[in-house]
């Protein structure tokens, strides 16, 4: 068996929605500012499209701010659950742009292009299935690892939700 490529970690944090993870295109049309509720803003019907097409998944903690580390590897999670495991989501993403995002989803609301707290992951194109381990790390550090299977056009998925619970 070969070792898993790990791509990370990244350090991210989330003021209490959680997170969301999506590919970097999504985001194109996105205006700047409070674009949820800009009159010219489209950001709300731009997201919820993406989530309809799997190309983005709010992840949800329920809880007040966390500090998170986010590490991406390009292969199926462990057969063996590891240590501090507490959650294992599974869910499908599809990056067509080759780099996967990850940031606070109450950023959603306040939209900043280059905000400095956005984790960018390089990954190849294409279409994924998503197993997503939230691990209890040290000092209260949540842990998150999203491994990353690739999928052809013809595999069947779990339709896409837009939301995944992590608590």
């Amino acid at each position: 068996m070969h070792a898993a490529t790990r791509i990370g970690p990244f350090c991210c944090f989330a003021t209490g929605l959680g997170l969301v993870a999506y590919d970097a295109d999504v985001v194109r049309p996105f205006i700047e500012g409070p674009g949820f509720g800009h009159p010219q803003g489209r950001n709300h019907e731009a997201l919820e499209a993406a989530m309809a097409q799997a190309r983005a998944v709010l992840l949800t903690t329920g809880e007040p701010q966390r500090d998170y580390l986010v590490q991406v590897f390009l292969s199926p999670a462990p057969s063996e659950a590891p240590e501090g495991l507490l959650i294992a989501v599974g869910f499908p993403l599809d990056v067509p742009s080759g780099t996967l995002c990850v940031r606070d989803a109450y950023e959603l609301m306040d939209w900043e292009t280059d905000a400095v707290h956005v984790v960018q992951a390089p990954v190849p194109a294409g279409r994924y299935y998503v197993e997503l381990l939230r691990i209890e790390g040290p000092n209260g550090l949540v842990v998150l690892h999203l491994h990353l299977t690739a999928v052809g056009p013809d595999d069947e998925l779990p339709p896409a939700d837009g939301w995944v619970d992590l608590f």
